[in-house]
């Protein structure tokens, strides 16, 4: 009997036994070949982090009288991130995509006494109920070819428009579900950056630090006064679905709650005021100081104001009374708004309307409507009118 013979069957076992093995290590030797290394811990993308720090403080514009320029562009103001109240929540309001109209005419369902927005581009004058807005509080509407967004903060009282073109880019707006300063913080769709209401100002995300223009015009005002004030105007319409929620917060009592403890006997006001801030100087004009028979004549860290309120409708308004490189002096004679100096009749949205300067009109610089806690917020070292 030969070797083989006698150990065949272990000679097998042995030789199957280094089948495995083999298999073993030619895995190892061939992984590399076909495997991605990882990248070295230097080469790592990282995501980056919101940023929640505080945006630089714009420097203080010397701007002379003669050159018109929207003052909240360099407003100074300090955002502090830790002091937003509440937890993000896009599903706890829902904003409006695509209002609908209705002519004055036509519409049945508002009360004379009832409060709306009052917005206008040219001569297309629409009305948004602040019941519908106390729930919506975003209308992402157009005139014409112009985007506007329509805001309305239901505990500071504060309906402001924007335009919402950023960096030719049409923006889409959201509601946050959280405050500042007990104001609504908006939210866009394309970024996801976050603005404050009240100023327009980015406050987080791509884009932090800009801010929204303002395009001064929106009013408060009572639909009685809207529609004989406009008879050609148009009303904003309830979204089906929604309806059951229109009224059903009492905001007042939220806004009261919110600024009774903490803060000084002022911010409890809810007195309604004009507030207008001029490079870097803050000035506040309370809606019961200013009448329908007479208008004010002010200045304000060099430039020339007129504040009025119109008798038609109610609206509350402020120019510039700059015209030409020349202050002019207004007053109201037999319910007519004049200017002293040429005598030239103006009407009360701050155009000529017969006189040596018919066809001239006054800007209008940008300014807030809100209650006086919520000016004083954003605006504490505010100074008000006396009359």
């Amino acid at each position: 009997m030969t070797f083989l013979t006698k150990y065949k069957k272990t000679l097998i076992y042995f030789l199957l036994s280094l089948i495995p093995i083999s298999l073993g290590i030619a895995v190892y030797l061939l992984y590399p070949m076909f495997v991605k290394k990882p990248a070295p811990i230097e080469e790592l993308v990282v995501q980056p982090v919101l940023e929640l720090e505080e945006p630089e403080v714009a420097e203080v514009m010397n701007a002379p009288e003669t050159e018109f320029l929207s003052q909240y562009s360099d407003k100074g103001l300090d955002y502090d991130l830790t002091e937003i109240d509440g937890t993000p929540n896009k599903n706890m309001f829902a904003d409006i995509t695509s209002p609908k109209f209705l002519d004055v005419s036509a519409e049945t369902k508002l009360e004379d006494t009832e409060l709306v927005a009052s917005f206008h581009i040219k001569d297309d004058y629409r009305a948004y109920p602040i019941s519908y807005m106390y729930y919506h509080h975003l209308v992402n509407d157009t005139f014409g070819n112009q985007p506007v967004l329509i805001s309305f903060c239901g505990i500071c009282n504060s309906a402001i428009a924007f335009n919402p073109v950023v960096n030719d880019q049409s923006l889409s707006f959201g509601v946050l579900g959280v405050l500042y300063h007990n104001d609504l913080v908006m939210y866009d769709r394309e970024t996801d950056s976050w603005w404050v209401q009240v100023t327009g100002d980015g406050i987080s995300g791509n884009h932090k630090g800009t801010s929204l223009e303002i395009i001064p015009g929106m009013e408060i005002v009572e639909y009685s006064d809207f529609k004989s004030g406009h008879p050609d105007g148009k009303v904003l319409q309830p979204v089906p679905g929604y309806t059951s929620q229109y009224q059903q917060f009492d905001y007042f009592d939220i806004a009261e709650e919110r600024t009774r403890s903490g803060r000084s006997g002022a911010a409890a006001d809810y007195n309604q005021v004009l507030g207008v801030q001029v490079r870097g100087v803050a000035k506040a004009y309370i809606f019961d100081d200013i009448e329908d028979t007479k208008v004010i004549n002010d200045t304000l860290n060099g430039w020339s104001l007129l504040i009025l309120k119109d008798p038609d409708d109610g609206g509350v308004r402020i120019f510039r009374r700059l015209l030409d490189d020349r202050v002019l002096d207004f007053e109201v004679v037999n319910s007519e708004l004049k200017d002293i100096q040429t005598g030239s009749i103006w009407n009360f949205q701050g155009s000529v309307i017969s006189g040596e300067l018919e066809g001239e009109s006054l800007l209008q610089p940008d300014y807030l409507e809100l209650y006086k806690f919520a000016w004083e917020g954003f605006y504490p070292d505010t100074t008000y009118y006396t009359p």
